[in-house]
């Protein structure tokens, strides 16, 4: 039962007006009260998680029948979603699989990979991104073990990418930026391909190959930064 503003008499709930003194029954106020989003979001970027090994690239009889290895540098590497969450703080969401980069010896300035320097590599590394993705015919020349090991260094780092962004729409990660929702390669350039070929991490000028489990470095370059991802929870 309301209650007169002007006499303070008690009246029905039917009336529009006071009986008593014929004041006007107030319309109700409703307030809007402007609080927390009830939906709570978490974001994330990715960067590099790299390792350092000496890998065998391809084996054979050397003198007197006796079996050799040669072997390469090589940069391990996987691609984390280091995410924060108001509840977890900075945490690695996820992590792609593992592939590898050719990691080419630097002394006195100049870059090689046996007796190949990276620009006499660069048509055996598009000719083998080519087969990859395309299946386009192409002779690799030598040495042997070169087209087997590009071929399967581009097929590692396609299936990381792939199969990392599936997992990262199974996970509700949806991208907010042009690079993470074109969910195109990282690092792409010369035509829209990623190299596999690696450069020592700035400034080390003699890293020695470290354990796979111990001792990562992370690429913290601002290309990485433009994946940025986020989901609700």
């Amino acid at each position: 039962m309301p209650k007169c503003q002007s006499c303070a008499a008690n009246y029905d709930d039917n009336l529009p007006y006071c009986p008593y003194c014929g004041t006007a029954r107030p319309n109700p106020q409703i307030v809007v009260v402007q609080g927390a989003d009830p939906r709570s979001y978490e974001e994330g970027v990715l960067r590099l998680r790299c390792i350092i090994e000496n890998q065998v690239v391809d084996t054979g009889k050397g003198l007197f029948g006796k079996t050799y290895e040669q072997r390469e540098p090589m940069r391990i590497v996987q691609i984390e979603l280091a995410a924060m969450s108001h509840d977890r703080g900075d945490y690695v969401a996820l992590i792609s699989d593992r592939f590898r980069h050719l990691l080419p010896k630097e002394p006195h300035g100049s870059f090689y990979l046996g007796t190949y320097a990276p620009r006499e590599l660069e048509q055996h590394l598009r000719d083998a991104f080519d087969w990859v993705e395309t299946g386009k015919q192409y002779i690799s020349g030598r040495p042997p073990w070169m087209r087997p090991l590009l071929e399967a260094l581009f097929s590692e780092q396609r299936n990381a990418w792939e199969s990392f962004n599936v997992a990262l729409r199974d996970a509700g990660w949806f991208g907010i930026t042009d690079e993470a929702i074109g969910r195109r390669l990282p690092r792409s350039g010369n035509g829209g391909w990623w190299s596999i070929l690696a450069q020592y991490p700035s400034g080390w000028a003699d890293i020695k190959p470290k354990d796979p489990y111990h001792e990562p470095y992370y690429d913290e370059s601002d290309r990485m930064r433009n994946y940025r991802y986020r989901r609700q929870i």
